[in-house]
């Protein structure tokens, strides 16, 4: 039912073809400067230039002079809680990796300062992460191998006086070397104390320690830090922000989903006490698990009623706070409540003696000495560093921007990127080795509130004194606990399966992004997952365009509005005019689709001209309609045979395509509109444009497609195409359903 006329508009405006449109707003051709004029235009300086250009270099600047003092109390409680997890995964990811403890220190600390000066989001946490560990430890596995074979010839190697910390219990060690004699004649060494620098030779296996080459293979993973931050430095002066705007949500949602599966099944064997070797290369996930299920009577009770309560405790905290949260003016820091209570209950309840749980043990002290990695080893590391890198940079833009849904944030990506980098490139002078964002800090960050980037302050003075003085401290953590806390900050990640019914509703290219990007990053690997979600991405986009839909316009019969669907009451059709519709740019993938499209809901040409030798209506006898006499056709010498198709492409005159969702037109698409148009012709049919773009007639000035066809064909909507066609038509009420007035057209 229709409106009264009291909620009726009025609309006024010329009858326009775009030749017209273009007389009487006729473009205005910008001035264009040289590339001096546009240099010397931007060299200029002022306060606010100058504070823009600093505080995007250094975003810590803006941060502190918006600071608000009511957001110190959710960034104290972030930092605090966040250090728990900062301890015990930097020293569990140090050893999947295959490195001393240390190492997962120093990249909990050193990391965490830089990314606090030059970094953008509030919910990063930058540090250690599981799955750069397991890269990190393929590649220290490979050269390590490639040593023991004696690959590496004459290599000399900065000794690693900063993998000793100062005020260590272990002390410095001194690396000799002995002649030995290569094939081709003698070469000799001397044999000498060398504090700093030692060198080695064919077959001569660097001096080894109680961890088994642990010096090489810290300085292996030294190597690919500072490789990977350099990489992505490059990237952030390049400016290659933009491809996060590539990756799709559904992407996204699969990817982040699988990540969090990865990191909670790497914290399982803790819950349950058991000891489980880590997998490595595609498939790793389902070898854990077989691993698990062969290991699982090897459960220690203990261990995993600490993570039962744990996990249950959390879990229904968040569901209770979910329904107060507008009246919590603070969050409350359950997990580092959780985490005291379990130091205390392990240190005076002697929990590792007497139940056999499984503590955090010993937390190194001391920092490392400073000292410049060597880049000798490089060459082979160069593209294993480049895969890390393209992943840390997913891997956090994905956490990033999952945690900050419904979060007034503004990240930037291109410093972002450099900010990365020079994480990797500064802590690599202080023995660290490749990390990330950590999904199961960043969501706590997010679920405890954290407002700005100062909650890394806490961090780095907490650390510190770890590092320092009170690590013994920590020592009494039982790890099935901060395991809990690992997985129960997951949920929101776990959560996502959820919303694969609105995926499915909404578009299922969504749908099975997510779904292909899940399954491989489960059953291959994460870095496999990576790469196909993004590549079947841009595939379903070209897909989409291949399958892009056809539709033609209807009119209402009440008022001048137009449909792109027909099943509504009061909407028709003109006999003699067909209006087309295409969803899609025209362009090389669907040019030839278009042309199909068009071709099933406006009639070939070719059955125009079967149509034209219809008989007349003599041979048929009288009819007192066209209507009656397209119920009796004679085709084929057969009469009272009834053909709709034909008899309605004998009233077909014109052909209105209409452009609106048309953005683009490359030279194929070209290629095809003249072909159509040429094919329509020949039978006399007069094909029109409306909703034509600027840039999509640009392209058809630009290809010469208007020296066949005419510019005054061209109209600014379907409405002035109607009208030039015949004006009667657009009377209010358009009376469609009488015959006698549509068939004039």
């Amino acid at each position: 039912m229709l409106m009264d006329e009291t909620d009726q508009i009025s609309l006024k405006r010329r009858f326009y073809s775009t030749e017209k449109l273009d007389e009487t707003y006729r473009r205005v051709n910008p001035q264009r400067r040289s590339f001096l004029q546009n240099f010397k235009s931007q060299c200029y300086c002022s306060n606010k230039r100058a504070w823009n250009i600093l505080t995007t270099v250094l975003p810590f600047l803006k941060f502190t002079a918006e600071y608000k003092v009511s957001n110190i109390v959710c960034d104290i409680i972030s930092g605090l809680t966040v250090t728990m997890l900062h301890i015990a995964q930097g020293i569990s990811f140090a050893m999947l990796a295959g490195l001393k403890p240390q190492y997962g220190l120093y990249t909990s600390i050193f990391p965490v300062a830089i990314y606090f000066i030059f970094g953008t989001s509030q919910h990063v946490s930058f540090g250690s992460n599981a799955v750069l560990a397991i890269l990190t430890r393929n590649v220290i596995q490979r050269e390590v191998e490639l040593q023991r074979e004696g690959y590496y010839l004459n290599t000399t190697t900065s000794a690693y006086a900063r993998q000793f910390p100062i005020n260590a219990s272990e002390g410095y060690m001194s690396f000799t070397t002995e002649p030995t004699m290569i094939s081709s004649g003698a070469m000799t060494a001397n044999t000498s104390y060398q504090p700093v620098n030692y060198t080695t030779t064919t077959k001569v296996i660097p001096p080894t320690d109680d961890d088994d080459y642990s010096r090489l293979k810290g300085e292996i993973g030294v190597i690919a830090c500072l490789l990977t931050g350099i990489w992505l430095t490059g990237f952030g002066i390049l400016r290659l922000g933009w491809i996060s705007k590539y990756l799709s949500t559904s992407f996204i949602g699969g990817f982040t989903t699988a990540l969090a599966i990865h990191i909670a099944s790497l914290e399982i064997p803790t819950m349950l006490g058991i000891q489980v070797l880590p997998r490595f290369g595609a498939g790793r996930l389902v070898y854990l698990y077989v691993d698990l299920f062969t290991e699982i009577k090897m459960t220690i009770l203990g261990d995993f009623t600490i993570a039962l309560v744990t996990l249950v405790t959390i879990l229904t905290y968040r569901i209770i706070t979910s329904k107060y949260k507008i009246h919590l003016k603070f969050p409350i820091p359950l997990e580092l409540l959780i985490v005291a209570i379990g130091i205390v209950a392990c240190y005076f309840g002697k929990l590792e003696s007497n139940y056999d749980i499984t503590v955090l043990g010993e937390v190194p002290v001391g920092f490392p000495i400073p000292s410049v990695p060597t880049l000798q080893r490089s060459s082979n590391m160069i593209s294993d560093c480049l895969i890390m890198a393209l992943l840390i940079f997913i891997i956090s833009v994905s956490t990033v921007r999952t945690a900050g849904v419904k979060e007034k944030q503004y990240t930037d990506y291109n410093q972002e990127l450099i900010a990365y980098g020079l994480c990797h490139v500064f802590s690599s002078f202080f023995s660290c080795f490749p990390q990330a964002t950590s999904p199961p800090r960043t969501m706590t960050l997010k679920h405890l509130r954290a407002k700005t980037t100062f909650h890394a302050i806490v961090t780095i003075i907490i650390m510190v004194l770890v590092i320092l003085w009170i690590g013994r401290v920590f020592e009494s953590v039982p790890m099935a606990m901060i395991g809990a806390i690992v997985v129960a900050s997951m949920i929101d990640l776990f959560a996502q399966f959820s919303k694969l019914p609105k995926y499915w509703k909404v578009n299922r290219f969504d749908f099975f992004t997510w779904m292909i990007t899940f399954l491989v990053s489960i059953f291959a690997d994460l870095d496999y997952g990576s790469v196909t979600g993004v590549v079947f991405s841009f595939l379903s986009v070209v897909i989409q365009h291949q399958i892009a839909k056809g539709r033609t316009i209807g009119f209402s019969d009440k008022e001048s509005v137009t449909f792109d669907e027909k099943r509504r009451i009061h909407v028709k059709e003109f006999p003699s005019v067909k209006v087309f519709m295409f969803d899609a740019p025209i362009i090389f993938a669907n040019a030839e689709i278009f042309k199909d499209k068009l071709y099933r809901h406006v009639p070939k040409p070719k059955i125009k001209t079967e149509a034209a030798r219809l008989p007349s209506s003599d041979s048929v006898g009288n009819r007192t309609n066209e209507s009656d006499y397209c119920d009796n056709l004679n085709v084929n010498g057969h009469v009272h045979v009834k053909n709709d198709k034909i008899c309605s492409v004998a009233k077909l005159k014109h052909v209105v395509i209409d452009c609106q969702k048309v953005n683009y037109v490359d030279i194929s698409g070209v290629d095809v509109l003249t072909e159509v148009i040429k094919e329509y012709k020949e039978v006399e049919i007069n094909v029109y444009f409306v909703n034509c773009s600027t840039r999509v007639r640009d392209v058809l000035q630009a290809a010469g497609f208007f020296k066949t066809f005419p510019k005054d064909h061209i109209f600014y909507d379907v409405f002035d195409a109607i009208f030039a066609i015949d004006n009667s038509f657009l009377g209010t009420p358009l009376k469609i359903s009488m015959v006698e007035e549509i068939t004039k057209l």
